[in-house]
């Protein structure tokens, strides 16, 4: 079973018994993240996140968690690294590669963004925000 609930203290228990990982809802809306990882405590997710991948450095959501949560945090590098791993471990994830082709732009590889973005629109042609990535890309 999975049992939903915030990380603060009056769970620490349940969460200390049963663990704790993050879900990912809908990425098409990052709103939701910005508002969460301003109230929260961004070490101590971030540990957790560490832990997971030290157990089990194939856990494809563990590093896509990191590289949502470091780039909310500023740690651009850090997001694109493990977002190139997490992409390495499952390529099959539209969004994704969105979301790289996004950082590569930001670096002005615009070659690789515009493949990634390819890429993505290959998995899921409805994917709006890579369309729109494509458009910028293309002025």
């Amino acid at each position: 079973a999975v049992v939903y609930l915030k990380n603060k203290a009056d769970n620490r228990s349940i969460i200390r018994k049963f663990g704790y990982r993050i879900v990912r809802p809908n990425f098409d809306d990052f709103s939701y993240l910005d508002h969460y990882l301003k109230v929260s405590d961004r070490d101590l997710i971030m540990k957790a996140i560490d832990a997971d991948i030290k157990r089990n450095p194939l856990l494809q959501d563990a590093h896509l968690a990191k590289a949502y949560l470091a780039y909310y945090s500023g740690q651009k590098d850090i997001a694109f690294e493990e977002l190139k791993k997490s992409l390495e471990l499952r390529p099959d994830i539209p969004f994704e590669h969105t979301a790289i082709a996004y950082l590569y732009m930001e670096r002005g590889d615009r070659d690789t963004a515009l493949r990634h973005l390819k890429k993505a629109l290959k998995l899921n042609p409805e994917d709006r925000t890579a369309k729109e990535l494509l458009k910028r890309l293309k002025k």
